[in-house]
């Protein structure tokens, strides 16, 4: 049986897992991350993604977590 990948040794997440971590957009047909994921990832990418989760928004290096997925 197959162990399931969603951190190597060193905390960094696994390889993204579709339905969890991302959905393709059936318009477009991008590949969309979730907000839960690109907050996991720690860091903004500046790259404009639809959930992103920092503040300023795309704010890439300089961008703030806005809020973390366990406040209510």
């Amino acid at each position: 049986m197959q162990k399931e990948c969603t951190e190597d040794e060193g905390g960094i997440p696994g390889p993204p897992l579709e339905g969890r971590d991302y959905y393709i957009d059936t318009l477009s047909q991008n590949l969309v991350f979730t907000a839960a994921y690109l907050e996991k990832r720690g860091s903004c990418c500046g790259m404009g993604c639809r959930h992103c989760p920092y503040e300023p928004r795309h704010g890439g290096s300089q961008a703030k977590l806005m809020r973390t997925s366990t406040q209510s």
